[in-house]
This record gives C-alpha cells, sequence and structure tokens, in this order.
C-alpha cells in the first residue's frame, strides 16, 4: 500500500471512488479512518488490494 503513502485517511478512501450509488453500506461509516482500518485489515488479510477489499465488503454487507 505504498501507493497511499503520505496520505490521509479521507484522501486514501476519497480516492477509491466509493460512490453512495455503488457502496451504500460503506457510506454509513461514520469515520472514514475507521472504514480504511477496516479496509487495510481485510486487504493485508486476504492479499488484495483496497479497492477490492471494498468490494467485498460492500458485498457481505448488502447480504446481511
Amino acid at each position: 500500500m505504498e501507493e497511499y503513502k503520505g496520505m490521509t485517511p479521507e484522501q486514501i478512501i476519497d480516492s477509491l471512488n466509493l460512490t453512495e450509488e455503488d457502496f451504500p453500506n460503506l457510506n454509513r461509516y461514520q469515520s472514514k479512518e475507521y472504514l480504511l482500518r477496516v479496509l487495510q485489515g481485510l486487504a493485508k488479510a486476504s492479499g488484495c488490494s483496497l479497492e477490492t477489499a471494498a468490494i467485498n465488503l460492500e458485498h457481505d454487507k448488502s447480504m446481511m
């Protein structure tokens, strides 16, 4: 995740383009810092990018 070095959590989340239309469940997170930590944990655990982690998390949350 070197490409995000020096960026704030808000900038990183904004760069992922998590639109309300495509990611309604992820947009409910009040704290972008917390959402970023969740996505980083998922990405690290599954060996994927933050973008893929966001897609997977949105999919999982939509199933609940």
